[in-house]
């Protein structure tokens, strides 16, 4: 009897194992399908293609040129195109800069700005304008015209 007490929970679990893995192998149908992990082809070029970095070119008739600084060393005299000569009647004075080295004055007339300088003109484009003059004074602008007539051209107060 006590042989039997310890054989039957051995025999029992024997004959439990053998019925799970005597089951159907449908457990095979359910396993994923493999994955390719190869990587796709990839070509590689050798040549190199140059970036050619566009220029800019301002051709704005109206507005100062935004590249070409205020001061005198960005003063360009240019004699490819003919510069226009304002009528000092139209001019108006904008606003008067002073950067502890020189005064400059911002004119407009006609649609386009222009850049008293010391006592030289420029315009938009940062070319001379020959003929005209001009005197910076503290709240005015004094323009001496190619036929030496004068004009005090005087900042507007706002009110």
């Amino acid at each position: 009897m006590t042989l039997t007490r310890y054989l039957t929970p051995v025999l029992v679990t024997l004959y439990g194992l053998i019925l799970v893995s005597c089951g159907n192998n449908e457990q095979a149908s359910y396993a994923p399908a493999p994955i390719d992990f190869t990587p796709p082809a990839v070509s590689i070029s050798t040549t190199v293609a140059k970036k050619e970095i566009p220029k800019h070119i301002y051709k704005g008739e109206r507005f100062r040129d935004p590249y070409i600084a205020l001061n005198a060393e960005g003063a360009i005299i240019s004699n490819s195109e003919e510069v226009r000569v304002p009528n000092i009647g139209t001019l108006t004075l904008k606003g008067i800069l002073d950067d502890g080295k020189q005064k400059m004055a911002i004119i407009s007339g006609g649609g386009v700005s222009y850049i008293l300088r010391g006592t030289l003109l420029f315009d938009n484009r940062q070319r001379i304008v020959k003929g005209i003059t001009g005197t910076i004074k503290k709240e005015s602008v004094i323009i001496i015209a190619p036929d030496k007539t004068k004009k005090e051209l005087l900042l507007r107060q706002k009110d």
